[in-house]
């Protein structure tokens, strides 16, 4: 039997933004099956994330003021302004789909965040 982890992470992750798992189609497509919502996720799962790349999320999200969303601009050396990445986490991404009124917070999800 294979690892499954990483399956249950994408239905985790598509669960959590209103979406469902599209199943093993990654190479080919988004991970989440969204409908009308106006995103495209793909999902990856590592066992480690460089501690260089939390650290720079982490000062991003202390220093936001409250109300704010932390937002990381990651530019690389001789590349365009507009083809700098943004990082988001996953769980102030989902409030700014909330509170466009994009997505809807189900009971389950509103007492995860408690």
């Amino acid at each position: 039997m294979g690892n499954t982890t990483w399956k249950n992470i994408e239905r985790g992750v598509c669960e959590y933004l209103g979406c469902t798992r599209s199943g093993p189609t990654g190479i080919t497509g988004p991970d989440c099956s969204c409908g009308d919502i106006p995103i495209s996720v793909q999902v990856k799962h590592r066992e480690n994330i460089p501690v260089w790349f939390s650290d720079m999320v982490s000062q991003t999200v202390g220093q936001a003021d409250p109300g704010k969303l932390p937002l990381l601009v990651l530019h690389a050396l001789g590349k365009s302004i507009n083809e700098s990445y943004t990082i988001v986490r996953l769980s102030d991404m989902r409030n700014l789909l909330i509170a466009a009124g994009m997505i809807h917070a189900t009971q389950r999800q509103e007492e995860e965040n408690r």
